[in-house]
């Protein structure tokens, strides 16, 4: 399919479980790069707390959840999307999908600061607005909003 469109995806999953099932199934594909880590504003390591595939299920938390005693922590790779870039030279990206559970505004600040933001066309974002509860994510992503809103980057929330 991504052949047809001479499109390239890089594709990021730090979760052990999820990742080895996308190369199983899209594996083939050399449009694909996958990448076992997580995409965020620092480059180094995370402690998560990962439950082992119960069934169809395997997920990943910063801390164990009182209804699975399943976990165990292992340490992900983390890296800023801006040091991605220009690791990897991609000099003009047409469209970027971030769904990362509540660090989006924190991807595309970096992204702002570092200027890597003009390679970008456009930017589906998921706004986890309604989950977060903090004050300080909250006034965080209206700062960075407002930065937004100031880029040629066009911005478009993904529902």
């Amino acid at each position: 399919f991504l052949q047809n469109f001479g499109c390239e995806v890089h594709s990021f999953e730090c979760n052990p479980y999820h990742y080895e099932n996308l190369v199983k199934i899209y594996g083939k594909n050399s449009n694909i790069i996958f990448n076992n880590f997580i995409v965020t504003n620092s480059d180094g390591e995370l402690k998560k707390c990962y439950y082992k595939k119960t069934s169809k299920i395997a997920s990943m938390s910063e801390e164990p959840s009182k209804k699975n005693n399943s976990a165990e922590y292992i340490y992900v790779k983390t890296i800023r999307l801006s040091t991605y870039i220009k690791d990897k030279n991609l000099v003009k990206i047409d469209i970027l999908k971030i769904d990362a559970e509540g660090s989006e505004f924190k991807i595309i600040e970096d992204l702002i600061e570092t200027g890597m933001i003009d390679r970008i066309d456009n930017i589906l974002y998921e706004d986890h607005a309604e989950k977060m509860k903090s004050s300080s994510w909250k006034s965080h992503r209206k700062k960075v909003l407002k930065q937004m809103a100031l880029s040629k980057t066009k911005f478009m929330e993904w529902l």
